[in-house]
């Protein structure tokens, strides 16, 4: 923060004690820059390791005139362009800044009495001070409008004007804190309005021990000579206590032309005067002793601006409370089967993956009601069998839902953390599991499918501070050097340098729809003999044959060719083969019966039956009642009695199969062609145990 007006010469400091009234002011201007009028700085020291989290520049000042001699003439000579000035972070130039004056939160007052006529502007910089690479060092702002000269006039209230960078940053070092900021604007008058209060809400002061806070606090015409304002706060007995920061802003003249940071003038500015002339800023810790001023369990307080003398105009108000909250951090990261991170890089087809979510919760308070979800990605198939849970949790806590067109192919693990693993100060725990990435490049059409990101997120309440249903508190990739979270998701890379994106689709009717990958940014159809016939991701066609189709992809992904046979229906493969064990042929009617063997208790087998889930292709899966009628004893022959029971399993593409049982699955094509495939699932009755020796 700094002023923009001083008496001549103005690039100096000044730590006199004549009131903005009493002087001839003009603009500080100290950047040796022909573009401004007015400038000052101030610079910004965070402690190593902080990262911008919020960065809102204020300025403000009095401006009824060019310069006080107008005032004689009655006329209202100020510029419209109040609201526009430079900026300088940095290491970097000026840029422009206009506060949008049909925006209140930008334009957030300008009116009051002719001969004072305040005005207070505000812009919300983050982005510009956090993509700063280093955000300390000086800042500059400049062409800050005031009136200048000396108010010689009526009321002599002289003029005050300057600037104001709030920035709330995070720092893993430091306590955790709830910030609030308020802006707006009061008149304090002895005579008119001699007290506004603010009632600040929505915090948690910490339930046992002393309950720290700061405060933030900013005002124009605050005057050192001039006795009587004060600043408040209600206290636990409901009475108002009356705040100082110390030696610089007593308490019956808080206001007082000055910028202080915990009692102390701030001497990393330029100029670095002690009398800012009206213009105040003060960044101080609230005196709070055996918690007199702010209790234990406190969720509101009330402030409050009063004054029995010197008037002032409070525009800014800040609060930071010590909080109480939990919070679970999740880190999660993939394994290769040697336990090597393989996180960024790029693995084959159809390998075996572990993923690890550790947690661990690093805030003040207790969590409870803590679930962690996994919605794991498209393409990979969890092997429940290998879940690794810690002491403390069993299988009963968790339920994983296997991907279906219900959940978008992706399958949910949910696990519910018992309250005693996630204490205050708590350890660390590791939840491992592994994964199955698909072997199959026709799961990989769609733009950018190679690239697998996943994320988990955990949801949870506090224990003593009351705060409820934090909901899907994302994991991190990992911690960096100043032990922030690396926001990005788990992720790696299929390799798919030798795919070749080959399938077949069945003609059912006159006509079938062909459907490439998605989120390609073009497409190019051809047919057998190369013609080009289509440049949508769909094409219709109505002859069997041989189509490709060639997609270039967003920047950052690959570009791939699709070839599609589109064959009669009468010839179409049966989908189980890739699946099945064997395939037999029944001797009376050449129709096909598969078999597929489970190797004891525990095994599975999943299916995935290779149809385009954009086309309009349905199954039906169902297994025989066996006891609703007579057994087939016909050898590798399914059993077609019309009088058997068969019960519905499934509708979804994929099926898990964990069951011994004769079953068949009706798959209509394109929403056409029905057709049935018959197998048979047996289980060996003996569950082996492996001993290495």
């Amino acid at each position: 923060a700094n002023n923009i007006l001083n008496r001549s010469p103005s690039s100096l400091s000044y730590n006199g004690s004549t009131g903005n009234s009493d002087i001839n002011l003009s603009y500080i201007d100290i950047d040796n820059d022909t573009t401004t009028f007015s400038s000052s700085s101030a610079t910004l020291k965070l402690p190593n390791c902080s990262k911008i989290l919020y960065a809102g520049l204020y300025w403000a000042g009095t401006y009824p005139y060019e310069h006080w001699n107008d005032e004689l003439d009655g006329i209202n000579t100020a510029d419209d362009d109040f609201n526009e000035i430079k900026f300088k972070m940095p290491g970097g130039n000026y840029i422009n800044l206009i506060a949008d004056k049909d925006d209140s939160k930008e334009l957030i007052y300008n009116d009051g009495p002719d001969n004072i006529r305040p005005y207070i502007c505000y812009k919300d910089v983050t982005s510009l001070v956090s993509g700063l690479s280093n955000p300390n060092g000086e800042y500059f702002a400049a062409n800050i409008k005031a009136t200048i000269g000396r108010d010689i006039a009526n009321v002599r209230t002289g003029s005050s004007a300057g600037w104001n960078l709030v920035i709330i940053y995070e720092n893993e070092n430091e306590s955790i804190k709830q910030f609030y900021v308020f802006d707006g604007f009061a008149t304090i008058r002895r005579n008119v309005n001699p007290r506004v209060d603010v009632k600040v809400s929505g915090f948690h002061t910490v339930p046992s021990g002393p309950v720290r806070a700061k405060l933030l606090v900013a005002a124009l015409e605050g005057d050192g000579q001039i006795n009587g304002d004060s600043f408040q706060i209600l206290n636990p007995n409901n009475k108002y206590s009356t705040i100082t920061t110390g030696n610089n802003n007593p308490t019956n003249n808080f206001f007082n032309s000055s910028i202080t940071a915990f009692d102390k003038h701030q001497t990393n500015r330029n100029p670095d005067s002690e009398n800012t002339f009206g213009y105040d800023v003060d960044l101080f810790t609230l005196n709070n002793p055996k918690n007199s001023i702010l209790k234990n369990h406190q969720t509101s307080a009330t402030l409050r601006f009063t004054t029995s003398g010197d008037s002032y105009y409070p525009f800014l108000l800040g609060m930071a409370v010590e909080a109480i909250e939990p919070k679970v951090q999740l880190v999660k990261t993939v394994e290769d089967e040697s336990g090597n991170d393989i996180g960024g890089k790029t693995i084959p087809l159809g390998s075996e993956l572990w993923y690890n979510v550790s947690f661990q919760n690093i805030g003040t308070d207790n969590a409870t009601d803590t679930k962690i979800t996994d919605i794991l990605p498209k393409n990979v198939d969890l092997v429940e069998s290998d879940i690794v849970l810690p002491d403390g949790i069993t299988s009963s806590d968790y339920t994983y839902t296997p991907p279906s067109a219900s959940n978008q192919f992706r399958g949910i693990l949910t696990i519910d953390v018992p309250d005693s693993m996630v204490k205050e100060g708590g350890a660390a725990y590791d939840i491992r599991f592994r994964v199955n990435l698909t072997g199959s490049c026709n799961d990989l059409r769609v733009a950018c499918s190679n690239i697998i990101n996943n994320q988990a997120f955990a949801s949870y309440s506090g224990d003593l501070g009351g705060v409820k249903n934090i909901e899907n508190h994302t994991s991190i990739a990992g911690l960096d050097a100043c032990n922030f979270g690396i926001d990005d998701p788990t992720n790696f890379t299929v390799d798919v340098s030798g795919c070749t994106y080959e399938r077949e689709e069945v003609l059912c009717g006159s006509t079938i729809t062909l459907s490439a990958g998605s989120g390609f940014t073009s497409y190019e159809w051809k047919d057998s003999n190369n013609n080009s016939i289509g440049t949508n991701k769909t094409l219709t066609v109505s002859k069997i044959g041989t189509y490709t189709v060639a997609k270039v992809a967003p920047t950052g992904c690959i570009s791939s060719t699709e070839k599609i046979n589109v064959i009669a229906h009468n010839n179409d493969p049966n989908p189980l083969i890739p699946f099945v064990d064997d395939l037999l042929t029944c001797p009376s009617d050449g129709s096909e019966l598969a078999e597929i063997y489970l190797c004891g208790y525990g095994d599975f087998r999943t299916i995935n039956l290779p149809f385009n889930t954009e086309s309009n292709t349905t199954v039906v899966w169902e297994k025989l009642d066996e006891s609703s009628c007579p057994d087939q004893t016909a050898t590798n022959c399914a059993n077609l009695n019309t009088s058997c029971v068969w019960n519905k399993v499934g509708t979804d593409l994929g099926m898990k199969l964990t069951e011994k049982g004769e079953y068949r699955v009706e798959v209509l094509y394109d929403g056409k062609c029905p057709k049935i495939y018959y197998f048979n699932v047996f289980e060996a009755s003996l569950n082996p145990t492996v001993v290495k020796e």
